[in-house]
Protein backbone atom coordinates (compact mmCIF):
# COMPACT_ATOMS: atom_id res chain seq x y z
CA UNK A 1 0.00 0.00 0.00
CA UNK A 2 1.86 3.06 -1.18
CA UNK A 3 -1.53 5.78 -1.01
CA UNK A 4 -3.96 5.96 1.87
CA UNK A 5 -6.96 8.38 1.70
CA UNK A 6 -9.61 7.35 5.10
CA UNK A 7 -12.72 9.47 5.92
CA UNK A 8 -13.88 8.30 9.16
CA UNK A 9 -17.10 8.96 11.02
CA UNK A 10 -17.08 9.49 15.02
CA UNK A 11 -14.33 9.34 17.19
CA UNK A 12 -11.04 6.55 16.69
CA UNK A 13 -7.25 5.96 16.91
CA UNK A 14 -4.97 5.02 14.44
CA UNK A 15 -4.66 1.30 14.38
CA UNK A 16 -1.72 -0.75 15.24
CA UNK A 17 -1.47 -1.91 11.68
CA UNK A 18 -0.52 1.42 10.38
CA UNK A 19 3.53 -0.15 11.82
CA UNK A 20 3.00 -2.08 8.42
CA UNK A 21 2.79 0.17 5.71
CA UNK A 22 6.66 0.53 4.98
CA UNK A 23 6.14 1.82 1.32
CA UNK A 24 3.68 4.09 1.91
CA UNK A 25 3.81 7.72 0.30
CA UNK A 26 0.80 9.32 0.71
CA UNK A 27 -1.51 9.37 3.60
CA UNK A 28 -4.79 11.78 3.62
CA UNK A 29 -6.27 11.42 7.05
CA UNK A 30 -8.32 14.65 7.05
CA UNK A 31 -11.27 16.04 8.59
CA UNK A 32 -12.03 13.12 10.50
CA UNK A 33 -12.12 12.71 14.30
CA UNK A 34 -8.73 11.07 15.15
CA UNK A 35 -8.22 11.60 18.81
CA UNK A 36 -4.32 10.05 19.43
CA UNK A 37 -1.73 12.19 20.60
CA UNK A 38 0.38 13.42 16.97
CA UNK A 39 3.79 11.68 17.98
CA UNK A 40 1.67 7.97 18.41
CA UNK A 41 0.74 8.48 14.75
CA UNK A 42 4.34 9.57 13.88
CA UNK A 43 5.61 6.23 15.65
CA UNK A 44 3.55 4.13 13.85
CA UNK A 45 4.41 5.66 10.53
CA UNK A 46 8.04 5.33 11.42
CA UNK A 47 8.39 2.27 9.10
CA UNK A 48 7.59 4.55 6.42
CA UNK A 49 10.32 7.30 7.23
CA UNK A 50 12.08 6.61 3.85
CA UNK A 51 9.18 6.82 1.72
CA UNK A 52 6.61 8.87 2.61
CA UNK A 53 6.31 12.33 0.90
CA UNK A 54 2.64 13.57 1.72
CA UNK A 55 1.08 14.05 5.20
CA UNK A 56 -2.42 15.71 5.27
CA UNK A 57 -3.67 14.99 8.99
CA UNK A 58 -5.76 18.28 8.74
CA UNK A 59 -8.92 19.02 10.51
CA UNK A 60 -9.12 16.57 13.49
CA UNK A 61 -8.34 16.22 17.12
CA UNK A 62 -4.71 15.24 17.23
CA UNK A 63 -3.53 16.66 20.57
CA UNK A 64 0.20 16.48 22.18
CA UNK A 65 3.54 18.71 21.19
CA UNK A 66 4.42 18.95 17.04
CA UNK A 67 6.48 15.72 16.93
CA UNK A 68 9.83 15.70 15.44
CA UNK A 69 9.76 15.17 12.00
CA UNK A 70 13.22 15.18 10.83
CA UNK A 71 13.67 10.99 10.62
CA UNK A 72 11.30 11.05 7.91
CA UNK A 73 13.51 11.60 4.75
CA UNK A 74 11.28 12.00 1.83
CA UNK A 75 8.48 14.08 3.40
CA UNK A 76 7.58 17.08 1.13
CA UNK A 77 4.14 18.47 2.43
CA UNK A 78 2.96 17.94 6.13
CA UNK A 79 -0.49 19.32 7.09
CA UNK A 80 -1.26 19.27 10.75
CA UNK A 81 -3.69 22.53 10.75
CA UNK A 82 -6.86 22.88 12.86
CA UNK A 83 -6.03 20.15 15.92
CA UNK A 84 -5.09 20.85 19.19
CA UNK A 85 -1.49 20.67 18.92
CA UNK A 86 0.14 22.41 22.12
CA UNK A 87 3.75 22.71 23.42
CA UNK A 88 6.67 24.38 21.53
CA UNK A 89 8.55 23.92 17.87
CA UNK A 90 10.59 21.20 18.72
CA UNK A 91 14.21 22.34 18.32
CA UNK A 92 14.64 19.97 15.85
CA UNK A 93 13.05 22.06 13.36
CA UNK A 94 15.41 23.07 10.79
CA UNK A 95 18.35 23.29 13.57
CA UNK A 96 20.29 20.32 12.34
CA UNK A 97 22.17 20.44 8.81
CA UNK A 98 19.62 20.39 6.03
CA UNK A 99 17.07 20.09 8.58
CA UNK A 100 18.71 16.36 9.25
CA UNK A 101 17.35 14.20 6.33
CA UNK A 102 13.88 16.22 6.03
CA UNK A 103 15.91 18.52 3.37
CA UNK A 104 13.14 17.75 1.22
CA UNK A 105 10.59 19.54 3.34
CA UNK A 106 8.46 22.16 1.07
CA UNK A 107 5.14 22.61 3.13
CA UNK A 108 4.56 22.97 6.58
CA UNK A 109 1.00 23.96 7.91
CA UNK A 110 0.03 24.08 11.81
CA UNK A 111 -2.14 26.36 11.68
CA UNK A 112 -5.22 26.70 14.14
CA UNK A 113 -3.50 25.16 16.63
CA UNK A 114 -2.29 25.67 20.46
CA UNK A 115 1.15 25.86 19.89
CA UNK A 116 3.29 28.32 21.91
CA UNK A 117 7.31 29.64 22.31
CA UNK A 118 9.18 31.47 19.87
CA UNK A 119 10.01 30.86 16.54
CA UNK A 120 13.69 29.22 16.33
CA UNK A 121 15.57 31.25 14.56
CA UNK A 122 16.85 27.39 12.86
CA UNK A 123 13.51 27.65 10.87
CA UNK A 124 15.82 29.62 8.44
CA UNK A 125 17.79 26.22 7.72
CA UNK A 126 14.66 24.61 6.08
CA UNK A 127 15.84 26.16 2.56
CA UNK A 128 13.32 24.42 0.10
CA UNK A 129 10.28 25.23 2.01
CA UNK A 130 7.62 27.33 -0.21
CA UNK A 131 4.76 27.33 2.19
CA UNK A 132 4.72 27.82 6.27
CA UNK A 133 1.73 28.31 7.85
CA UNK A 134 2.02 28.99 11.77
CA UNK A 135 -1.43 31.29 11.67
CA UNK A 136 -3.54 31.31 14.73
CA UNK A 137 -1.27 29.45 17.44
CA UNK A 138 0.49 31.48 20.51
CA UNK A 139 3.94 31.91 18.84
CA UNK A 140 6.10 35.02 19.55
CA UNK A 141 9.52 36.32 18.21
CA UNK A 142 11.20 38.93 16.30
CA UNK A 143 11.31 37.56 13.00
CA UNK A 144 14.30 38.84 11.20
CA UNK A 145 15.26 39.31 7.49
CA UNK A 146 18.14 37.29 8.53
CA UNK A 147 16.00 34.60 10.15
CA UNK A 148 14.05 34.05 6.66
CA UNK A 149 17.19 34.85 4.38
CA UNK A 150 17.75 30.94 3.51
CA UNK A 151 14.12 30.36 2.66
CA UNK A 152 14.98 31.19 -0.92
CA UNK A 153 11.89 29.32 -2.14
CA UNK A 154 9.57 30.79 0.11
CA UNK A 155 6.48 31.79 -1.29
CA UNK A 156 3.71 31.98 1.20
CA UNK A 157 4.67 32.98 5.29
CA UNK A 158 1.55 33.21 7.16
CA UNK A 159 1.88 34.26 10.76
CA UNK A 160 -1.16 35.86 11.46
CA UNK A 161 -2.58 36.02 14.79
CA UNK A 162 0.39 35.40 16.53
CA UNK A 163 2.69 37.73 18.11
CA UNK A 164 5.83 38.44 15.75
CA UNK A 165 7.40 41.21 15.45
CA UNK A 166 8.78 42.19 12.13
CA UNK A 167 12.26 43.61 11.94
CA UNK A 168 13.27 43.52 7.84
CA UNK A 169 15.90 45.51 6.44
CA UNK A 170 14.69 48.35 3.96
CA UNK A 171 18.19 48.48 2.66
Amino acid sequence: LIFLKMNLKGQYSIPNSFQDLCKMKEVYLSSNTLIDQLQDLMDKLSCAKNTLEFLQLSNNSFTGPFPDIAKFSSLKSFYANSNKLNGTLPVSLGTLPDFSGASSLQILSLSHNKIKGILLESIGNLSILKLLDLSYNSLNAIVSEYKLSNLYDLQTLDVSDNSFTLNLGLN
